[in-house]
């Protein structure tokens, strides 16, 4: 039988690497909720093409011409955020989770218990609520596998029976737009230079935070909370080749690495197969013409970002959501041009440094802090040249 998929932002570049998988294998998947943030016509084109049972849209303004294209189709329309959240939790077998920074931590918990499989590509709902998640997950018996590459790759080579002989695990970053930008000349780049990264086609939001290293802080800490290591054991080596993602190393001496091409198919081709392998056509992995494969550790006085998501996995819960928020209206403001690139860094740490204490029952507590650290980075940007 074929599985259900059910697919949360599903315009964006994970959405498209997910239908490609999803195309060459239509014998083994069909798309039951396809759920998008503003981009209604993308939306409905996806829709006509793989015939879901449900769509929805965040953007609840946009809730009249979705409406109108599926009108007399009997396919179930959605809107709005609450939309978003009530079609996460129609049944499948896959829940590919792949909605844009915070946003997508109460569709991710709706899904969870309705789906069998959760296929993560959003790290922001581990950094912010990862025992809420895994806790969910755990209870109804849902499966997290991981999509972003580096953390995918850790979960292919991870030995869970061999937990106790790991010694570290590393993730991999390419280094982003700026890696051989000295501070001096990052000061003045511009938006559409950040949005050109070397080695990955993705959204806007997470090409910037590749460029700073903050989208690799973020991954440091879903690191420390999918796998059952502490944190002083979860490297990060910066690879420009981007070819190998993740490695284990463990206490006998050996070192397992998983190598692939930088295409996001591969962990959505593995998650939706899991535990069988999917065949995809790919680029073959072709190590002679690539050459060499080099290494280095961060630069922390470069890129302070990924130091700062560190101590905020030190610090708490607290700071890590404060990261995360600030962290998201800076990009925002950086790419609407409001500040500087360097003053996504400076915003982000005022914010965390800024932050009250505070106690996480439940989700809504989660939120309401939220939203709180948001209107103090909002506050924090009409000083900010006056504050530094």
């Amino acid at each position: 039988m074929k599985k259900v998929i059910n697919i949360l932002g599903a315009t964006g570049s994970i959405g498209d690497s997910a239908f490609s998988v999803i195309r060459e294998h239509p014998d083994k998947y069909e798309v039951g909720v396809i759920a998008a943030g503003s981009d209604v016509q993308k939306l409905i084109r996806l829709a006509l093409e793989f015939k879901p049972k449900a769509v929805a849209l965040f953007d609840d303004a946009k809730h009249p011409e979705l409406k109108e294209a599926f009108s007399g189709s009997g396919v179930d329309i959605f809107s709005g955020e609450a939309g978003v959240i009530e079609s996460a939790s129609i049944r499948a077998d896959i829940t590919l989770s792949a909605i844009s920074g915070f946003a997508a931590l109460k569709p991710t918990l709706a899904a969870i218990g309705n789906s069998k499989t959760i296929a993560l590509a959003n790290k922001e709902s581990l950094v912010c609520a990862g025992n809420l998640v895994l806790e969910k997950a755990l209870a109804h018996n849902t499966k997290i596998i991981p999509v972003d590459s580096e953390h995918n790759a850790l979960f292919q080579v991870f030995e869970s029976n061999n937990a106790d002989k790991v010694e570290s695990i590393t993730i991999t970053a390419s280094g982003g737009a700026f890696r051989n930008l000295s501070l001096k000349e990052m000061e003045d780049v511009t938006p559409e230079m950040a949005l050109k990264h070397p080695n990955w086609s993705m959204g806007p939001k997470i090409t910037v935070d590749s460029a700073t290293l903050a989208n690799k802080g973020l991954e440091y800490i879903e690191a420390c909370v999918l796998f059952p290591v502490s944190a002083n054991q979860v490297k990060v080596l910066v690879h420009t080749e981007s070819i190998i993602h993740g490695m284990v190393s463990y206490k006998d001496g050996s070192v397992l690495a998983h190598l692939a091409e930088p295409d996001m198919r591969v962990p959505i081709a593995y998650a939706f197969a899991h535990p069988q392998r999917l065949e995809i056509s790919h680029k073959g992995l072709d190590l002679a013409q690539i050459g060499k494969l080099s290494f280095a550790t961060p630069d922390h006085s470069r890129f302070p970002m990924l130091k700062l998501a560190q101590d905020c996995m030190a610090a708490g819960q607290d700071a890590r959501i404060a990261f995360n928020a600030a962290n998201e209206v800076a990009v925002s403001s950086f790419l609407n041009n409001k500040i500087k690139f360097l003053d996504i860094n400076k915003l982000t740490d005022a914010c965390v440094n800024s932050r009250k204490g505070a106690y996480f029952r439940d989700v809504k507590d989660i939120c309401e802090y939220d939203s709180y650290i948001r209107i103090l980075a909002s506050e924090k940007i009409s000083s900010l040249y006056v504050v530094y």
